[in-house]
């Protein structure tokens, strides 16, 4: 499957590229692995959890958290 893009000449003028399906990919890889490293460098060093269900809720709160200071902070 090809997907076709637009590039503007000048104005008037357009014409179709073709962009294949790994530069999809690795746009959509590139913001995935940055949204990542910044979820990571905020985290704290140590999460003292108990149990892997305690672990996880810790995790899930931290990035709902953060998730919600980035969007405030917008």
């Amino acid at each position: 499957m090809k997907i076709y893009r637009f590039l503007s000449l000048s104005i008037s003028s357009f014409r179709s590229q073709k962009v294949s399906g790994n530069e999809v990919q690795r746009y959509h890889r590139k913001r995935v692995e940055t949204a990542g490293s910044l979820i990571a460098q905020l985290l704290p060093k140590s999460i003292h959890a108990v149990t892997p269900q305690g672990f996880a809720l810790k995790v899930a709160l931290f990035v709902i958290a953060s998730s919600l200071n980035s969007y405030l902070n917008l």
